[in-house]
């Protein structure tokens, strides 16, 4: 029967290779795909081409590739597309040259190290990579442009609706603080102000006699109450026709009097009345205005 110390000795050793195993196989795992990149580069530059490509495609000829590191991806896929070339095999040359410039745009190849038609073949391949991302760069640019425009007209429209809204909110602040004081004068001042200036003379008219009436019958009556109190100075015919006279200017007073007073209040209540219904439609116009910002 094992002792303890040995089953704790043997559990240690599995955990120390565990160990060794989580960082030891990543860094194999590199150092296996650096090595096959060199043995694919010296098939290269022995011109052995073909086990070049077999090598090469190893390392990059699938998605996902092998290669994790960005400037060793890149170079594998360049050797990769001039092997290609020198087997006559273009198509595919052409694919990994772009996907090369698809990850780095700015890559260029040295005119030294490879042969004119290998420069030619990436050269037209990268003026193709850049135009078609220039173009994409333009058609995002419009289309950014085009967002933005609808984008500022909504904005001056909603910026114009305010204005309006606040224009109509004070007009109708105004209307209120003047027009309810102007409708409560006589004389047809508040038909004047709403528009009805017929109605405004005729009331007009008529008070302002109502008026003279009331104020000359008044004075009169004053007048000639004063000597009926003489009775002695007086006849009793003089008195009778002073008692009289003093009764009908007194009843002419008070008819002219009620009259005007009378006038005026019908004038009042008619330009308040008047006031509401304009102040109604005003409201019913307002709204009709506000639901057609409220459309724009």
């Amino acid at each position: 029967m094992p002792s303890l110390g040995r089953i704790f000795l043997v559990r240690l050793s599995w955990v120390f290779l565990v160990i060794g195993l989580s960082f030891g196989l990543p860094r194999l795992s590199k150092a296996d795909v650096f090595s096959d990149f060199q043995k694919a580069r010296q098939a290269y530059t022995k011109q052995n081409y073909a086990k070049a490509i077999a090598l090469f495609e190893a390392l990059v000829g699938q998605e996902p590739s092998r290669v994790q590191n960005l400037a060793l991806r890149l170079e594998s896929r360049k050797y990769l597309g001039a092997s290609y070339l020198f087997e006559k095999r273009r198509k595919e040359a052409a694919a990994q040259f772009r996907r090369l410039l698809l990850e780095d745009p700015s890559y260029r190849l040295d005119p030294l190290s490879f042969p004119e038609e290998v420069i030619k073949v990436f050269s037209a391949v990268r003026d193709e990579v850049l135009a078609q991302r220039d173009a994409e760069i333009d058609k995002s640019k419009v289309k950014s442009d085009s967002n933005e425009a609808p984008k500022a007209t909504i904005e001056l429209s909603q910026a114009k609706r305010m204005q309006a809204l606040i224009d109509l909110a004070e007009t109708e602040r105004v209307e209120q603080e003047n027009s309810r004081w102007i409708a409560m004068l006589p004389f047809g001042i508040g038909q004047f102000q709403n528009g009805h200036d017929g109605l405004g003379m005729v009331l007009a008219v008529s008070q302002a006699a109502l008026a003279v009436v009331s104020l000359v019958s008044f004075f009169v009556y004053q007048t000639i109450d004063v000597p009926t109190k003489l009775v002695g100075q007086n006849t009793g015919s003089d008195r009778e026709a002073a008692q009289s006279a003093e009764q009908a200017w007194y009843y002419t007073n008070l008819v002219a009097t009620s009259l005007f007073a009378g006038v005026a209040v019908a004038g009042i209540v008619d330009a308040q009345l008047r006031l509401n219904l304009q102040s109604r439609h005003a409201d019913i116009d307002r709204c009709q205005n506000i639901c057609v910002m409220d459309s724009m």
